[in-house]
Order: C-alpha cells, then structure tokens, then sequence
C-alpha cells in the first residue's frame, strides 16, 4: 500500500484518504467515486449556497474545505453571510460550522468580472475535523497551456433538483475569443444553484484541475438593422495552478 501511495504522488498526484490510515490510490475507474465521497454543499443563513471540497484534515481538531469565495457573501448587501457550515455529502447532521476564511482577492463589487473570476476561490478551516475522507490536491498544478479542446471534463455538482451532489454526464472545453485569460477554463458542463465551488475533472488525465466559479455573460455590439442585442453566456471555472497550492500552504500555516 506504501508503494502505491509513492506511484500515485509521483505519476498522478493525488491520494484519498479514509478516515483511518487507510489508502486508496485513485484510478480513471474510480477518481469520480472519490472526489464524490469528499465533496459537499456550503450551506450559509438558511440555504445552500455552493458546492465544495473537503482537502484536509492535518491540521488538529479541524478540517480544511476548497468552494468558489462568491459563495460566502450576500449579493443583496455585497456583506458576508452571519453564519456558514459545511454539510459533508449534503447531510445536514453532520455539517461544521466555518472557522476560519484564507485570504483571497475576490470582491463582491469587482466590475472586472474575468479578474473577479480569477480570484472567485478559498480555502476554509471547519470548526472541528470531519470524519469524511478527504481528497488531497495533487502538488502538480494544472496548466492551462496544456489543455486542449478535446479533453473531456465531469463536473461533481450539488444538484438542487435532486437535493443531492452527482457527477455529470461528459462534458468538455469552450474556447471563447470574447475572453482571455491564463486562469480560468471555459466548459459546457451542466450546472445551477448551488454548483459554484464543484469540482471540475479532467478524465483524459484523471486529475482534478479546477472549481467552478459561475456564468460570465456578454453582450453583442452588432447594433445593424435587423438585429436586436444578443446576450451568451460562458460558464468558467479557476484552475488548481501554483498559485492556489502556495495559498492553500499559507493558510494552513496560518493556522498552526
């Protein structure tokens, strides 16, 4: 088991964790399955608000989540929620309430959406440690410059439908030339409230690279006769790069 720990750390960058010192190496078969069991819903004054992931749990006496910042704050007031818990795989029993938020840019009023979008992500220590597994971020960062188009992604969202966190059938890449930028990808995969924070996965490579911020919309200059203004919309999400792993670091030294 030690062996395969070594492999998996080396070739593709990531372990799970059960609750004991148990194990598991994950797979392309089961990659889905383990990241579904560490996922969660952000639940803030009445409602949930957000998908996440739990990522740690070395720290004593608490557990460390990754969810989309936007999540935590009130878009009435621009203020943050008086109080948010994480429910592990959406069960109302156990959640934790939020201790501790790390440092991040994002800013409810930004009115440079793609720069908000940038900074749209956490890291949040819990008020006690779960006795959920969890899914420990790989130290190979994602690259954008190494994704293509023909990659295929799955998103593992909260779906408010079901009231129930799910993976998504297939989904891939967008390439947009209304936006540009070196942190966030572009995908067509299914979402909706209480999707922001989800995980983003992609298959081809059997890695987590990324969580789902929201929509970005866009708006058509094309003001000839005949044509009325057209409005897209481009769902996004903020890559795992170095970036994040160093915050990530920071803020779980923060809490020591």
């Amino acid at each position: 088991m030690l062996c395969c720990e070594k492999l998996l750390s080396t070739t593709l960058g990531f372990i799970f964790l059960l609750p004991a010192t148990t194990v598991i190496c994950s797979s392309k078969n089961n990659i889905h399955e383990t990241i579904l069991s560490a996922s969660g819903t952000i639940f803030c004054d009445g409602f949930i608000r957000g998908s996440g992931l739990h990522i740690d749990k070395s720290t004593r006496n608490s557990s460390i989540i990754m969810t989309a910042a936007h999540v935590m704050y009130d878009k009435t007031s621009d203020d943050l929620f008086e109080q948010c818990s994480y429910r592990p795989n959406n069960m109302r029993l156990q959640a934790a309430s939020f201790a501790d938020i790390s440092m991040h840019g994002y800013t409810p009023h930004d009115r440079d959406k793609i720069k908000q979008s940038e900074n749209d992500i956490a890291f949040v220590a819990l008020s006690r440690q779960l006795s959920q597994p969890s899914f420990h971020l790989s130290k190979r960062s994602a690259n954008l410059k190494q994704i293509n188009s023909s990659q295929v992604l799955k998103i593992i969202r909260y779906n408010d439908t079901k009231n129930q966190i799910e993976v998504s059938k297939e989904c891939g890449f967008v390439r947009s030339p209304k936006f540009n930028s070196n942190f966030l990808i572009f995908h067509d995969c299914p979402t909706g409230p209480g999707a922001s924070g989800a995980s983003i996965i992609d298959t081809s490579h059997v890695k987590l690279i990324g969580i789902h911020g929201g929509t970005l919309l866009f708006h058509s200059n094309d003001l000839s006769p005949g044509k009325t203004r057209d409005t897209s919309r481009l769902r996004q999400g903020r890559i795992i790069d170095e970036q994040i792993l160093t915050l990530l670091e920071e803020f779980k030294s923060s809490l020591r």
